[in-house]
């Protein structure tokens, strides 16, 4: 198979190299184009590790490119395992029997009320669709109440926001 055969069958949507996850390829290096969202969540999560609780949420539609991010940031050291519980994909569960929305719940449960202040160390980057974001608020609202956005450097980024 020629080389140009070989790349596209890289960047076909059917492709393992199309989806971005924790493992960042040579290939998404190279097809990687930075942006100013590169630095605007790279700020986020530089202010987020100065928090005991902190809840970083990358929401844009499905393809933006919110995993791809993630994914390139945790290759660069910018987010550490160490630090961060990452959720690179809230549209699907790792765990037989449990929907998506019930797996977002379960990562969420440290921010209950309740639960914020205990002083436990915990932080969560989650990339998550608008929709899937939608549908669990409409669903759990009511168990994680307004206040949590007083007690958490919280900022939702939208890939959609600054082009």
């Amino acid at each position: 198979m020629c080389k140009f055969v070989e790349v596209l069958e890289k960047i076909k949507s059917s492709s393992v190299e199309s989806v971005a996850n924790k493992e960042f390829s040579d290939f998404n290096k190279y097809m990687h184009i930075p942006t100013e969202m590169d630095n605007e969540l790279e700020i986020v999560i530089r202010r987020a590790v100065g928090y005991p609780k902190s809840l970083v949420l990358v929401c844009g539609n499905s393809g933006d490119g919110k995993s791809h991010l993630i994914g390139k940031m945790m290759t660069d050291g910018i987010i550490k395992e160490t630090e961060f519980d990452v959720y690179i994909d809230a549209t699907s569960s790792d765990k037989k029997g449990l929907f998506a929305n019930d797996k977002l719940k379960e990562k969420l449960m440290p921010f209950r009320d309740g639960f914020i202040d205990n002083r436990e160390t915990y932080r969560l980057i989650v990339a998550i669709n608008l929709g899937v974001l939608n549908d669990f608020l409409k669903k759990y609202s009511f168990k994680f109440l307004v206040h949590i956005l007083k007690t958490i450097d919280c900022l939702i980024i939208s890939l959609l926001g600054k082009q």
